[in-house]
C-alpha cells in the first residue's frame, strides 16, 4: 500500500459538478434542429430536438470537469488542507445548493460555498491517504468457489429463473405463455420470429432485419435445440443470460474489492443487468484476471469473450474491445493483445465464413453496422433531459420517472468520469513538466492492477452510455448502470479500508459516508431493486410450481393464430402488421418481408423496399392489429409512410376480425393490379 497527501477528490469533484452545472446553466449556446438524409422518424425528430447539442454538452461537461477537478485536486494537494470535513462540507453545499434552490438564489449560493472551499482549503495540517491498494491474490480453485458462489446467488436474485426452469422441464405449452401486449407480441416476438426465420435456413441481413448480432439468436436457437421449440425455452434463455450476466459484475466486484461481503451491495444498487452488456463484464474480469496474474489463458478467454460480445450485441462488444486496446497500450503488451485478437478472431472468422459462404456476409454487416448508425441518427431517438431542465429539483418531482431519468442520465457517467478521475489519479499532472508526470500516472497504473482494473470499467461505461444517448428513456438509463454501481462498490471498500487503517479520523469518516449516501440518493441510485423479494420468490418452491403452472394465455390472440394455420398452407408467407411479431412463430408461417414488426422500418429507402417487395410478391393475407401498440405513439403514416398504407387499403379486403385484429385478403383483381401499375 502506497502513500501520499490527500488527493483532494472529495471536495474537488463536487466542485467540478458545481461548474458543470453552473457552465450549462449560464453559457450563451443554442442549437438549430438538422433533418436527417434518411428519412428515419422519432419523437425527437417530431419535436425538431437537435440532438447535436448532446455531444456538445457532455463535451463541454467532461472538459469542465476535468479541468476543475484537476485544478482544485492540485489546490487542496499543495496547501495545507483543513479542516477538512469543512472543506468538504462546503464543496457538497455548493451542488445541492445548485439542485434544490429555487431561482438565482441556487446559482449564487453555490458560487460562494464554491468559493469557501477553497479558501477554507488553505489552512490546517496535511493529510495522508492511501492511493492505491494492492488486489488479494486468489488461487484458481478460489476463483472457482467464487464464481460458482456468484452463480448461485445471481439464480437467488433472478427473478423466475427457477419458474422458467420449472416450465421449460414440464414442456408447458405455447398457448399458456402467450398475452396479447407489446411487450409479448413485440419484444419478445421479434425474438421468437428472428429464431423461427433461423431454423428456416434464413440468415441475419439477407433474410431478415436484425437489431443485434447474430449469436443473440442462436443462443436462442440453443436453447430451442436442447428443450424443444417453446416460448418457454425463450423465457428460460433470457432468464438464463440474465443469471450469467450478474454473476459476471459479482465476479468483477469481488476481484475489485478487498471486502468481498461488499458484492452483496451490487443488487441493491442494480435493478437489472442482461448479458447485451454482461458479456462485456465477463471479459473484464479475464481481463483484471491477466493484470493481476499475468496469465496469457486468461488473455486468450478475454479475447474469446470480445468475439462473442461482438457477436452477440455489437455496441457493447466494441466497447469492451476499445476498453481492452487501452488497458494493452498503458501496459505495452503487444504479445498478449496479439493473443487477444486472435482468440476474438477464432470465433469470429468461421461464422463471418459461414455467412460468406451463403451470400449473407455483406448484409449481415450492414445490419450490424447500421443499426448503430441509425441510432447515430436519430432512430427511436428521445430528446435528452437537458442539463439544466430539471435544475433546480422539485421535491414533488422526488420518485418520478422524468426525474429519475434525469438523475440516472447524469449521474452514471458522472460516476464513471470520478472513477477515470480517480484511477489516473489527475492531481499528479504537473504543467511544468506535462511528460514526466504523465508518465508516473502510467508507471503508477502499471504496479497497480485494481487502479488499472477501476480504469477500464469507468471507460468502459463512459463509452456504453451512448446506448442511453440513442434511446434517452429510464429503461436504457439504466442498462448502463452497472458500471457505475461497481465503482460505487469498489469507492465504498476504499473507504473502508482507509477508516480500518487510521488514515481517516472517525470524524472525517462518518462525515465521508453520510456524503456517500446522500450521493447515491442524489444521482437515482437508490431505486429500487428488489433483491430480497426476489430471493423470496425464487426459494420458495410453492411460488415456484404455481407460477410455473399458471395459464397466462392470451385467448382472442389464439383465435388469430387458430384462424391462420385453418386457412394457409405450410410455408405460405403471411404478413403481420404493426407490430406483433410474435405471430410469425406462433403460427410458424414466414415473413414477406424482411422486418418483424413496422417500428425496425428505419428509414425511407426501407419503406421503399416494404412496398417493392409486397407488390412484386403480396402475400395473401394481412393480419392488421389496430390496438397494438404503436412505438412512442408515432403514427403508422409516418412509421410506414403513406404509400405503403394506401397499397395495403386498396389492395386487402376484411375477412375475419377478433375485437382489434383484422384479417384481410388480397383482392385477385381491380384495385391491387391498379395500384402496381400506379
Amino acid at each position: 500500500m502506497s502513500a501520499a497527501r490527500d488527493s483532494g477528490l472529495a471536495a474537488a469533484l463536487p466542485l467540478a459538478a458545481t461548474a458543470a452545472l453552473l457552465t450549462a446553466r449560464l453559457l450563451p449556446v443554442h442549437f438549430e434542429y438538422r433533418e436527417n438524409a434518411l428519412g428515419i422518424v422519432s419523437l425527437a425528430s417530431l419535436a425538431r430536438y437537435p440532438q447535436q447539442q448532446e455531444t456538445f454538452w457532455l463535451l463541454a461537461s467532461v472538459t469542465v470537469a476535468v479541468l476543475v477537478t484537476w485544478g482544485a485536486s492540485r489546490w487542496l494537494t499543495r496547501r495545507a488542507v483543513g479542516p477538512r470535513v469543512a472543506v468538504e462540507a462546503f464543496a457538497v453545499g455548493s451542488l445541492l445548493a445548485l439542485l434544490w434552490l429555487p431561482g438565482p438564489a441556487g446559482p449564487a449560493v453555490a458560487a460562494a460555498l464554491a468559493a469557501g472551499a477553497l479558501f477554507l482549503g488553505g489552512s490546517g495540517s496535511k493529510l495522508s491517504t492511501a492511493t492505491g491498494l494492492d488486489p488479494v491474490a486468489l488461487s484458481p480453485g478460489r476463483v472457482a468457489l467464487l464464481s460458482c458462489a456468484a452463480v448461485l446467488l445471481a439464480i437467488a436474485l433472478t427473478s423466475d429463473f427457477q419458474a422458467n426452469l420449472w416450465s421449460v422441464l414440464n414442456r408447458f405449452p405455447d398457448a399458456s405463455r402467450v398475452f396479447g401486449g407489446f411487450p409479448f407480441m413485440g419484444e419478445i416476438g421479434q425474438h421468437l420470429a428472428w429464431a423461427n426465420a433461423l431454423m428456416e435456413g434464413g440468415f441475419h441481413g439477407k433474410d431478415f432485419f436484425c437489431l443485434y448480432g447474430p449469436l443473440y439468436d442462436f443462443g436462442l436457437l440453443g436453447a430451442w435445440q436442447v428443450f424443444g421449440r417453446s416460448v418457454v425455452a425463450w423465457d428460460f434463455y433470457f432468464s438464463a443470460t440474465r443469471v450469467l450476466a450478474l454473476a459476471g459484475l459479482l465476479v468483477l466486484t469481488a476481484l475489485l474489492v478487498r471486502r468481498r461481503l461488499l458484492v452483496l451491495a451490487v443488487p441493491f444498487l442494480l435493478p437489472w443487468i442482461n448479458l447485451r452488456s454482461g458479456l462485456a463484464f465477463i471479459g473484464l474480469c479475464f481481463l483484471l484476471g491477466w493484470l493481476i496474474s499475468r496469465r496469457g489463458s486468461l488473455v486468450a478467454l478475454a479475447g474469446l469473450t470480445a468475439g462473442v460480445s461482438l457477436l452477440f450485441s455489437q455496441e457493447f462488444g466494441l466497447a469492451f474491445c476499445v476498453v481492452a486496446a487501452l488497458v494493452f497500450a498503458l501496459h505495452a503488451a503487444w504479445r498478449p493483445a496479439l493473443v487477444f485478437a486472435a482468440a476474438g478472431a477464432a470465433l469470429i472468422v468461421p461464422v463471418f465464413s459461414w455467412y460468406a459462404a451463403n451470400d449473407a456476409l455483406l448484409p449481415m454487416l450492414r445490419e450490424m453496422l447500421g443499426y448503430p448508425a441509425y441510432i447515430f441518427a436519430g432512430y427511436a431517438k428521445l430528446p435528452f433531459p437537458a442539463l439544466a431542465s430539471a435544475i433546480p429539483f422539485s421535491i414533488s418531482d422526488w420518485g418520478g420517472r422524468e426525474l429519475l431519468a434525469f438523475q440516472l442520465g447524469y449521474g452514471v457517467p458522472a460516476v464513471c468520469l470520478g472513477g477515470l478521475l480517480w484511477a489516473l489519479p489527475i492531481s499528479r499532472l504537473d504543467p511544468r513538466a506535462p511528460l514526466a508526470s504523465v508518465r508516473g500516472v502510467v508507471e503508477g497504473l502499471r504496479s497497480d492492477p485494481v487502479r488499472t482494473g477501476v480504469l477500464a470499467v469507468a471507460v468502459f461505461g463512459m463509452l456504453a452510455f451512448r446506448t442511453a444517448l440513442g434511446r434517452s428513456d429510464l429503461k436504457h438509463m439504466i442498462d448502463t448502470m452497472p458500471a457505475a454501481v461497481v465503482l460505487l462498490v469498489v469507492a465504498a471498500d476504499r473507504g473502508l479500508s482507509f477508516w480500518r487503517s487510521g488514515t481517516w479520523p472517525a470524524g472525517l469518516a462518518a462525515w465521508r459516508a453520510a456524503a456517500f449516501a446522500l450521493l447515491i440518493a442524489t444521482l437515482g441510485f437508490s431505486l429500487p431493486a428488489e433483491p430480497l423479494k426476489n430471493l423470496d420468490h425464487n426459494l420458495n418452491l410453492l411460488s415456484v410450481w404455481r407460477n410455473g403452472r399458471r395459464a397466462v394465455g392470451d385467448p382472442r390472440v389464439m383465435q388469430v393464430v387458430q384462424w391462420v394455420t385453418r386457412h394457409t398452407e405450410d410455408g405460405e408467407p403471411v404478413l403481420f402488421l404493426p407490430n406483433n411479431g410474435a405471430y410469425y412463430y406462433l403460427t410458424d408461417r414466414p415473413n414477406p418481408i424482411r422486418f418483424a414488426m413496422g417500428h425496425q422500418i428505419v428509414t425511407q429507402a426501407h419503406r421503399d423496399e416494404v412496398l417493392a417487395q409486397l407488390q412484386a410478391r403480396p402475400p395473401r393475407y394481412l393480419v392488421w392489429d389496430a390496438g397494438a401498440l404503436r412505438v412512442d405513439g408515432l403514427p403508422d403514416e409516418l412509421v410506414f409512410g403513406k404509400p405503403l398504407l394506401r397499397w395495403l387499403e386498396e389492395s386487402y379486403e376484411e375477412e375475419q376480425r377478433y375485437g382489434d385484429v383484422s384479417i384481410s385478403g388480397f383482392r385477385t383483381a381491380g384495385g391491387a393490379e391498379q395500384s402496381r401499375s400506379d
